[in-house]
């Protein structure tokens, strides 16, 4: 069963994500210019960033897992790369800034 292990490590990089983020959201917030209430939460703030969040590792791990048993069979791994490793962060990047 290879899905197990695939939603295992999205679960697993998912809650490493939120801690590393809650614990380094106040100088990212300032940078990108969000407006925040008075306790520091997005005046904005939505489950939006979350659902992206987690759909994205998800095909992160999948396609991950997916590249590590085609290494070395197919010209295609580059295109992987970018398509499932790249865009993913790039939309939770953008989502997380409310710019979507």
């Amino acid at each position: 069963m290879v899905v197990l292990p695939v939603i295992l490590a999205a679960v697993a990089d998912f809650a490493a994500g939120i801690a590393w983020y809650m614990s380094h959201s106040s100088p990212w917030t300032k940078a990108a210019g969000i407006a925040c209430v008075e306790t520091g939460k997005p005046v904005n703030a939505g489950p939006m960033p979350l659902v992206i969040g987690v759909v994205t590792m998800l095909l992160v791990a999948g396609m991950m897992r997916h590249m590590l048993a085609m290494a070395g069979k197919s010209p295609l791994v580059g295109r992987g790369v970018g398509v499932f490793f790249i865009t993913p962060w790039m939309a939770m990047n953008n989502a997380c800034a409310q710019r979507l």
